[in-house]
This record gives C-alpha cells, sequence and structure tokens, in this order.
C-alpha cells in the first residue's frame, strides 16, 4: 500500500472483476443486514472510493449472480 523507502508515495490498489466479486460474496456473507453494498459497514475493505466501486460494479461483465439493488 505504501512504496518508497525515505519519500512514501501511496499505491492504488485495482481490483480485478473477479477480486471485486470475491470480496462481495464476502462481505455479504458476513454480514446479511443489508444487500446494499453502498450502505455496508464492511464497504471500506473494498479499497475502492463510493465513485469508483459503483463505476466498477456499473462495468461488471460477469454473469448477474448478485443483486441489482444498488442505491447511488
Amino acid at each position: 500500500m505504501v512504496e518508497g523507502t525515505v519519500k512514501k508515495q501511496l499505491l492504488t490498489i485495482r481490483l480485478s472483476e473477479d477480486e471485486l466479486l470475491f470480496f462481495l460474496y464476502v462481505i455479504f456473507s458476513v454480514d446479511d443486514s443489508t444487500t446494499d453494498i453502498l450502505k455496508s459497514p464492511y464497504r471500506e475493505f473494498l479499497f475502492l472510493e463510493r465513485e469508483e466501486l459503483i463505476r466498477s460494479l456499473k462495468n461488471y461483465s460477469g454473469p448477474r449472480i448478485l443483486d441489482g439493488g444498488l442505491s447511488c
């Protein structure tokens, strides 16, 4: 997450579609109180800003196995 020895630089983490799907599955398995990932307290573990997460979910090209209930 941090690069450099003297001058630190934060690295941007980019999740692949498979990694995003895996983390969403884990989050929904751990906490089934909400089906809206944007309202989940575990969303911060995806390492994505809210807007980036919305963009990633809209551009997801895999099979639709998740509930489409995304409130922006």
